[in-house]
């Protein structure tokens, strides 16, 4: 089935499915080792929705709509807004110097379902791409292995990322992001496509020069400025400042094997009703608790103890240090108030029978031990 994307229809219906930009939420917690085994830095790559998340999401029919920062706001609006710069621009690359042989990409909106895959995938792909005659793409990392026509219509994902990451892609053995590959098998599974591509709009340099003032590339001024010239269609502006690296692939099993088996995991644990825990992410701890205050508005997450449990225990233990400590610190400052009172205008060094006391240079105690 397939949904325009924005219309009432489609944020109602995506509640009840992972999307292809959130499937390695899923793989983050399932599959953290295998994650690792293709390149990926789990926890410097934190997942932009968690499988706590997506958890409550399916289990509750819950919208994970959300307030992000600004700078959050401003790189999902651009990445949105340069949709249809990079869909022009990748088409004209690819169809440089090949006037009668025009591979044909087609850009697309569409939410699509595949029950037959999975009860819960769904994607959203940016368009597809059909290759003609004897046009082919080359695959990066697979030696003479190229993209063929017999190989049907491929699925195509477009993206943007910040200046510091080009020069690893422009590295000629090196493919796109293990992130993004992740997304666009999810989209080939879900489409049934035996190829997709990926294709990155980047800064060439960290600063751009403007009006004699340099800018980060990166920042929300410049890409204000990029979005009106791509808006007044100047096209020769932005190609002098940004890089477009295309990467084409076909199916690949590790990364299929890692969906398929999140998927399954995620499916055992909701229909055990056992939540995924999220570790070492304070951000999206705070939004599931967000989350549970909407679906529990009563109260959620409630725990009475009992007095022969441990957790009782210890939390009784810790408040009772913690107020022996207060006592302690309070008993502490009134004593440095009265050996304050009787030394410091007087003495710069005190010698006592076990401890000896002076001043620093900024006027606070010293106590050594007398050996």
């Amino acid at each position: 089935m397939t949904i325009k994307q924005g219309t009432p229809e489609w944020l109602e219906e995506k509640k009840k499915y992972i999307g292809a930009s959130e499937i390695y939420g899923l793989a983050h917690h399932y599959c953290q080792s295998e994650l690792m085994a293709i390149g990926i830095d789990i926890f410097k790559e934190k997942p932009f929705t968690t499988a706590a998340e997506l958890f409550l999401k399916i289990k509750y029919d819950f919208n994970l709509e959300r307030t992000d920062s600004e700078a959050s706001r401003v790189t999902l609006a651009f990445g949105s807004a340069m949709e249809d710069y990079v869909f022009k621009r990748l088409r004209g690359e690819l169809n440089a110097n090949h006037d009668h042989n025009q591979i044909q990409l087609s850009q697309k909106h569409d939410f699509i379902t595949n029950p037959d895959f999975h009860k819960y995938a769904a994607c959203s792909p940016d368009g597809y791409i059909n290759l003609v005659g004897d046009r082919e793409l080359p695959v990066k990392g697979l030696g003479n292995y190229n993209i063929t026509k017999e190989m049907g219509e491929g699925v195509v994902e477009l993206k943007t990322m910040r200046s510091q990451e080009l020069q690893g892609l422009l590295d000629e053995n090196v493919g796109a992001p293990a992130k993004y590959m992740l997304q666009n098998q999810y989209q080939m599974m879900v489409t049934g496509k035996k190829w997709g591509v990926i294709s990155i709009l980047l800064p060439r340099e960290y600063q751009v020069n403007v009006n004699g003032g340099l800018f980060s590339s990166d920042g929300a001024f410049f890409k204000g400025i990029a979005l009106s010239a791509m808006n007044h269609d100047e096209f020769e502006y932005l190609y002098s400042i940004y890089d477009l690296v295309t990467f084409a692939h076909p199916v690949y099993e590790q990364y299929q094997n890692i969906i398929n088996k999140s998927l399954k995991l995620f499916c055992v644990d909701l229909k055990n009703d056992n939540e995924p825990i999220i570790y070492n992410n304070h951000e999206a701890v705070t939004r599931v608790r967000k989350m549970m205050e909407q679906i529990r508005p009563e109260g959620f997450y409630t725990l009475k103890l009992k007095e022969t449990d441990e957790l009782d225990q210890l939390i009784n233990s810790y408040c009772e240090a913690h107020a022996k400590m207060k006592d302690e610190q309070s008993e502490k400052e009134e004593i440095g108030k009265k050996i304050i009172k009787l030394t410091k205008e007087r003495y710069s060094k005190i010698i006592g029978t076990e401890y000896k006391v002076s001043y620093s240079v900024k006027g606070t105690m010293i106590f050594n031990e007398i050996k």
